[in-house]
């Protein structure tokens, strides 16, 4: 009843709230959903970053991704619920929103073209559709999740404009101290990380459950000539009373970084560079386990993992210039592996917090530059598949994007193609292998794979005696990347379905 009047609140500035709740409900519907669409990209970004090319990842459903990469039953369980609260938010945002988000500089992004407009999600979706990214597909999922964003902290930005305005704010502080809450008006203007948003700080409101009942009985009297009088402010109040005070905005800066990263993006890091610039030394077992048990998550380790490839991005372009500037003491590429990364990101990148954003005490005082790729590849660790989590992290070595490309081209150029059905059982019982017998670390890791896999069985013959395998198992690989192998052959084995059918 009182939406057909909405045309009657004459002065929106007196009702700003009630005004743009009224003529905004629809877009505000999907926001009840906005923590499952972050937080199915929490646990499952950090999963997948850097563990397949974007096309391999393209050929995984929803499903597929949640078996392989969450971890354990309970993380399953909870992406397959986040997986619902994301598909109702598609269903009602995603055919109102025409375009990309905007590139810096721009004020309106790219159209979206039309083969993505008439899409639903479910379970059985590529994955690459639902985690944002700058590329293809996975630039919907960045373009949904901003957008839900931005309605959200428009519209409760909106609300604390008002309370403010009207010295609301004040009363709400002071209640909420009285009673030992948290909630206040003074919320409705602070931030919260998207990884922690909860189901209670969603805009989430009950319109003909609550609302409308409450308008017919509370805002609406009738005159002696029988015309009806709304008490518009007395609605709003409650409108905010109930729903929308003490709710947090979202911080967009670091909605806009939850994005998912391939093997094969453009700025993909070449670890592997950095050795040849400064001369590097393994993390003692020590440290690594202090640095594993410091990071207490994939988002830890991912946001960690980012930061150092800032450093070695920086010291693979500039190390023959950056030894001078990091310290008077430096005077060559041996030198320069002695420095601090904390040191190095301090005074060289002049990133004053960066170390301590690393949340790992180790890496602030222990870890020099010289042990950048050995960091490198224990933090890429942390980002595998759990099925080789028990793995001793000699054989967890990371391959650079590019070698991994060459192996995959290599695999796919192979004459001597198996059928799918063999393939399957010869990776399967690599997989068993890897995930049984390195557990410890008594194989040389500078051992090949090759050398190290042939030995293995496959209905009672070594893997040696398959011709697939003496033609198409890469020989040259040491045994350290074997768990990174593993995916590469994965993914061209896909690749191979695919281009056989």
């Amino acid at each position: 009843a009182l939406a057909k009047k909405r045309g009657d609140i004459g002065d929106s500035a007196k009702f700003p709230v009630l005004s743009r709740f009224l003529s905004a409900e629809e877009s505000l519907r999907p926001l009840r959903y906005l923590p499952d669409v972050l937080r199915f990209q929490t646990m499952l970004v950090p999963r997948l970053t850097r563990a397949l090319d974007m096309e391999s990842a393209r050929k995984l459903t929803v499903k597929d991704a949640i078996e392989a990469y969450a971890k354990g039953s309970g993380e399953k369980r909870a992406c397959y619920e986040a997986l619902q609260g994301y598909s109702k938010a598609w269903e009602l945002a995603w055919p109102g929103i025409k375009h990309f988000v905007a590139d810096a500089g721009e004020e309106v992004g790219e159209r979206i073209p039309d083969k993505f407009r008439d899409i639903s999600v479910s379970e059985a979706s590529p994955i690459t559709l639902l985690l944002a990214s700058d590329r293809d597909e996975g630039r919907c999922a960045a373009a949904i999740t901003m957008e839900l964003v931005k309605r959200h902290n428009e519209f409760l930005s909106l609300v604390a404009v008002f309370l403010r305005n009207t010295g609301q704010e004040l009363l709400h502080i002071a209640s909420s101290a009285g009673q030992g809450g948290a909630a206040s008006a003074a919320a409705a203007a602070s931030f919260v990380s998207p990884r922690f948003l909860t189901q209670t700080q969603a805009i989430s409101y009950d319109l003909e459950g609550r609302f409308v009942p409450f308008v017919m009985k509370q805002c609406v009297d009738h005159t002696a000539e029988g015309a009806s009088v709304y008490n518009f402010d007395n609605a709003q109040q409650y409108l905010m009373d109930t729903y929308f005070i003490g709710k947090p905005l979202v911080d967009a800066h670091e909605t806009s970084s939850l994005a998912v990263q391939y093997a094969d993006d453009a700025d993909a890091i070449d670890v592997a560079a950095i050795a040849r610039r400064v001369p590097q030394d393994e993390l003692t077992s020590d440290m690594r386990d202090s640095i594993l048990g410091e990071l207490r998550s994939g988002a830890a380790a991912l946001k960690c993992l980012q930061l150092l490839e800032t450093v070695i991005a920086f010291v693979t372009a500039t190390a023959t210039t950056s030894a001078s500037s990091s310290s008077s003491k430096v005077s060559s590429p041996g030198d320069l592996g002695e420095v601090l990364i904390s040191t190095y990101m301090r005074e060289t990148l002049l990133m004053e917090d960066a170390a301590g954003a690393m949340e790992s005490k180790t890496i602030e005082q222990q870890v020099r530059l010289k042990h950048v790729a050995s960091l490198w590849a224990t933090l890429r660790s942390v980002l595998v598949k759990s099925r080789f989590q028990d793995v001793h992290m000699s054989y967890k070595h990371p391959i650079d994007a590019k070698r991994a490309r060459g192996i995959k081209a290599d695999i796919l150029d192979c004459k001597e193609i198996a059928d799918d059905a063999t393939l399957e059982a010869l990776l399967a019982v690599m997989q068993s292998t890897i995930a049984t017998i390195l557990v410890e670390g008594t194989h040389d890791p500078s051992k090949a794979a090759a050398d190290f896999m042939e030995h293995a069985e496959l209905d009672g013959k070594a893997l040696k005696t398959y011709s697939w395998f003496q033609k198409g198992f890469p020989k040259a690989v040491p045994l350290r990347y074997i768990v990174d192998l593993v995916q590469v052959i994965e993914a061209a084995k896909s690749e191979l379905k695919i281009n056989l059918q």
